[in-house]
């Protein structure tokens, strides 16, 4: 399982979660976003995803929802879980985080 947290929190968010999936024997691995851009958060995220190996379930939390969207793209996912994520229309998948419909607050440059 991959975790993703959104733009104001870090990994350390899911230590629980992750604590509590291993002791149950549930293989967790939460992401340290780089909030440097979006193609970096993109490209840690598609890295920790591939790392899991085919099947994963990946968890995004708020941004993290639109990252993990674009992400797992193409890679072989078991599923998405959204926690009250962000979520992309299908058709707006390739839209930049500078669209006047996303806030501002996802464009880390």
């Amino acid at each position: 399982m991959v975790l993703i947290h959104g733009a104001w929190h870090g990994a350390w968010c899911w230590d629980g979660v992750v604590a509590e999936l291993r002791q149950r024997g549930v293989e967790a691995t939460a992401v340290e976003l780089p909030l440097t851009g979006f193609a970096a958060d993109l490209a840690a995220a598609r890295a920790a995803i591939q790392a899991a190996g085919s099947d994963a379930i990946v968890v995004g939390h708020s941004y993290g929802g639109r990252v993990i969207t674009q992400a797992a793209t193409g890679l072989p996912v078991a599923r998405l879980v959204y926690v009250a994520a962000y979520l992309d229309d299908p058709c707006e998948a390739d839209v930049p985080t500078t669209s006047p419909r996303h806030s501002s607050s996802t464009d880390w440059r």
